[in-house]
């Protein structure tokens, strides 16, 4: 697998730098494409940017949302909305955020039909 750690200018929280050296370790001989913070802009110019993006030629499309957070920071989970304490911010939604951003790449692949598997060339 192909690894591209992009240098964003932002914070790297610890979570994004662990997860990232596993999946290197892990996916090494597999095939496919590793992102970090991938930058995706849709028709409507929203940006979306995935902690961690991965394209796996067997298993498919991957979006890795990394909170860093402590298991003491976290509340409650209801549905897709985590509660959080002594955090940034009061809740977190990695779910939400993780499927926006995955059907934000999705739409990319509708947009090129050289992408697309049902390709007739």
């Amino acid at each position: 697998m192909e690894f591209v750690w992009a240098e964003s200018g932002g914070d790297i929280n610890f979570a994004e730098s662990e997860i990232w050296k596993a999946l290197r370790s892990a996916l090494t001989e597999d095939e496919g494409i590793c992102y970090h913070r991938y930058p995706i802009f849709t028709a409507d110019r929203s940006r979306r940017e995935p902690d961690i993006l991965i394209l796996h030629q067997r298993w498919g499309l991957y979006i890795i949302e990394c909170k860093g957070f402590k298991i003491e920071n976290l509340e409650r989970i209801d549905g897709p909305v985590w509660v959080m304490k002594d955090w940034h911010s009061s809740t977190e939604t990695p779910y939400t955020q993780a499927e926006d951003q995955m059907w934000a790449v999705l739409g990319k692949f509708r947009n090129e039909s050289g992408l697309r598997k049902d390709r007739s060339d």
